[in-house]
């Protein structure tokens, strides 16, 4: 199905590469959110729907961040606890 006009004619399935090459990205975010406790097919499914793919990647991106950062507070708070 064509959308628009011209220039500007767009085809939907121009969108199969852009999911196809998501893909991967999304059964990656599915086991990330696993380990997050967050829910695991909404990651999947957000990582791959066209562009909105995009502020995802940057949303999970952070959120994998702040978990890291977490867990390495925890693992200090624990060793100076231990050396007390």
């Amino acid at each position: 199905m064509m959308y628009g006009d011209g220039f500007f004619a767009f085809h939907a399935a121009a969108l199969i590469p852009i999911v196809l090459f998501s893909l991967p990205f999304a059964i990656g975010f599915y086991f990330v959110a696993g380990r997050l406790g967050r829910h695991q097919l909404l990651w999947a499914v957000l990582a791959l729907i066209p562009f909105v793919n995009v502020f995802f990647f940057i949303y999970a991106s952070f959120a994998v961040l702040l978990h890291i950062l977490d867990r390495i507070e925890e693992a200090a708070s624990q060793h100076r606890n231990s050396e007390s």
